[in-house]
């Protein structure tokens, strides 16, 4: 159905988070979070922390209420599909102009509680379809990570970004996520004037106007650079909804947003990794270093990242010298092929001192040539965007062939109203 893990959010009681944490389990095959929110006050908060996938919303008894509500979701998530839940037939019945109103709010549709995996199959389907629209829409998340310091994986990210700007002027963003050690400012010979943690203070007024005002921009190619904090202390302001509202808002400012890591996992890494369209896993080919690259992996399948976004970066950031592991060896140990191979240079140590990125003076040979097909396969992660198939799978029941999913043809334009007015669920 989808790859990427399905966000609810769940506004009603408590028993009505419960209930769709019951139904979820049975038609979602992957990770989904649920995050319930007991009245709409407290919706409009979650909401601009970070934007669900799917909206289940108790319409109430009062029409005006679900209308101003509904219209302040727009603004803040124009893409989300909200989901309207009425009230079993056995309680008290939906009002009328609540229903006409949830029509002329063009919710995608009003189901009946208890809420049933089979009233949410429609629901999710649509979800999974809207979720590719909307990436196929937005800019590419480039995340570079490591298990430790030292190799060089700042280094690969901010010469992807330069390399990546110099093709795609003004288009292009660098996060820095190493919270506490950041260096790509540095590195850009950049002096910012503010950081990821302003963002994360101003995430209540947070738009595509700020965000841009927030960036340094490196004037030699137009790369935009979201430093991390000066001060060490600030970086506790950035937590995991805070970062993924600022990719979120990036991507749809930005065609690359290119994200330098901090080599340790907690929920601001596991943010990234979920968000990243592809991840650069870099090591250095040293015993340490492999060994805590291929737990990693395993980490990632656990987590259930596919595969295919990651790719095995073995970057050669020292001298040659004996006993330096080969990259059948390093595969072998990883549990998958080397995708690049990046050759020691030692003008890249000197590039880093003069604040100018070593891809803006490399040749075509050597580091250069590595480092422009890293650059090349980020960039065609924009051309796979409009090639998924026209259709959705649906977790279901085997049918009487044996098949494990049955496959609907997408729909367009508005649906509501199978089971509108029935008080009950249709099956």
């Amino acid at each position: 159905m989808t790859d990427r893990a399905l966000h609810f959010l769940v506004i009603g009681d408590d028993t009505l988070a419960t209930e769709l944490e019951s139904a979820v389990t049975s038609i979602v095959s992957g990770r989904s979070f649920i995050v319930a929110a007991r009245n709409r006050e407290e919706a409009d908060r979650k909401l601009r922390q970070r934007t669900p996938d799917i909206c289940l919303l108790d319409v109430g008894q009062d029409a005006a209420a679900l209308r101003d509500f509904v219209e302040q979701q727009r603004l803040l998530a124009p893409d989300l599909l909200v989901v309207g839940v009425q009230a079993p037939s056995s309680a008290s019945p939906t009002p009328s102009d609540v229903l006409v109103e949830a029509v002329r709010s063009k919710l995608f549709d009003v189901i009946a509680r208890p809420i049933s995996s089979e009233s949410l199959r429609d629901v999710v389907a649509a979800a999974a379809e809207s979720m590719r629209d909307v990436h196929a829409r937005s800019g590419r998340v480039i995340a570079f990570h490591s298990t430790k310091g030292g190799v060089g994986k700042s280094t690969l990210s901010i010469n992807t970004a330069t390399g990546l700007a110099q093709r795609h002027p003004d288009q292009v963003l660098l996060i820095d996520c190493s919270l506490q050690l950041g260096v790509c400012a540095s590195a850009l010979d950049l002096v910012p004037n503010a950081s990821i943690a302003t963002a994360a203070r101003e995430r209540d007024r947070l738009d595509a106007r700020l965000l841009r005002e927030l960036c340094a921009e490196h004037t030699d190619t137009g790369l935009r650079l979201l430093s991390a904090p000066i001060d060490a202390v600030d970086a506790s302001d950035v937590d995991d909804q805070a970062m993924a509202q600022v990719i979120g808002l990036a991507r749809s400012t930005f065609e690359f947003v290119v994200i330098d890591t901090l080599p340790i996992v907690d929920a601001v890494m596991l943010t990234i990794f979920d968000l990243a369209d592809r991840l650069y896993l870099v090591n250095q080919g040293t015993v340490p270093d492999v060994i805590g690259a291929a737990r990693l992996r395993e980490m990632l399948d656990r987590l259930e990242i596919p595969a295919d976004r990651e790719r095995i970066v073995l970057n050669r950031n020292t001298p040659p010298f004996p006993g330096q592991l080969g990259r059948e060896e390093v595969a072998d140990r990883i549990g998958r092929d080397v995708d690049f191979e990046v050759p020691y240079d030692k003008r890249v140590l000197s590039a880093l001192n003069l604040g100018r990125p070593r891809v803006l003076d490399a040749g075509r040979r050597g580091w250069g040539r590595v480092l422009r097909a890293v650059i090349e396969d980020a960039e065609s992660i924009a051309a796979k965007a409009g090639a998924e198939e026209d259709f959705v799978a649906i977790d279901g029941p085997p049918s009487a062939t044996g098949a494990e999913a049955e496959f609907r043809p997408r729909r367009r334009g508005f649906r509501f109203g199978r089971r509108f007015g029935t008080g009950t669920e249709r099956t």
